[in-house]
């Protein structure tokens, strides 16, 4: 079990110091969560525990839901486990709030930090701490095809992450005027690219027979 902790001026320090360190892992899960969004096996939820270094923690974050759209409640459930045979006090936990999200509440004296969660919690060994949020899809992002959140552990504001999970759910796709807009562009784009390549080929083909044919002259 985990206590709560109230929050003063000075925690909220340490828990938006914590939120911009957890920023960069935040990027990678979400970017990793987007690049996989072709491939509809990718579980929308994931557990990652941390190598054998620090203290033995293992997270997982879940919605229970695989597809979204506006006005969708969204309900996340983190469940941080200490594995470790040390009692743990004053841990970090942050939840990115995804693009698009409004964050409505949070348990266990959770506080939003910009565009993350934030909490304070301790475990005891071999213990467990369920923290849980509520937010609604606003709006619908235009370029990304997941909606991801990312959670993360740490041991102090300014530490690595020591583990991180994330959920992401489907969004709904473009409409077929949508996606023929998203590839006009990038076919504007690749045939003057394709065009100007091969005048740049025909370009050294001619200098190349030109060339020839003055050394055959001076011969």
């Amino acid at each position: 079990m985990h206590t709560r902790i109230a929050l003063n001026n000075s925690l909220r320090g340490r828990l938006h110091r914590a939120a911009l360190v957890c920023a960069a892992a935040t990027t990678i899960v979400l970017t990793a969560a987007i690049l996989t969004a072709a491939w509809p096996a990718t579980p929308a939820s994931a557990e990652t525990a941390q190598p054998a270094t620090g203290p033995q923690l293992s997270i997982a974050i879940t919605d229970n839901i695989d597809d979204v759209a506006i006005g969708t409640p969204l309900a996340y459930t983190i469940v941080v486990t200490n594995l470790g045979a040390d009692n743990l006090s004053g841990l970090i936990v942050n939840q990115s709030v995804p693009a698009g999200v409004t964050f409505i509440s949070a348990n266990a004296d959770g506080a939003l930090d910009g565009v993350s969660v934030g909490w304070l919690v301790d475990i005891a060994a071999g213990a467990q701490a369920t923290l849980t949020t509520a937010m609604t899809v606003a709006t619908m992002p235009t370029t990304d095809q997941r909606l991801a959140s990312v959670s993360c552990a740490l041991t102090a504001p300014t530490a690595a992450p020591t583990v991180c999970a994330s959920d992401s759910d489907a969004l709904p796709l473009a409409s077929p005027e949508a996606s023929s807009a998203q590839s006009g562009p990038s076919t504007g784009i690749l045939v003057p690219v394709a065009i100007a390549i091969f005048l740049v080929l025909l370009a050294l083909g001619v200098f190349a027979v030109r060339r020839t044919r003055r050394s055959r002259r001076s011969r």
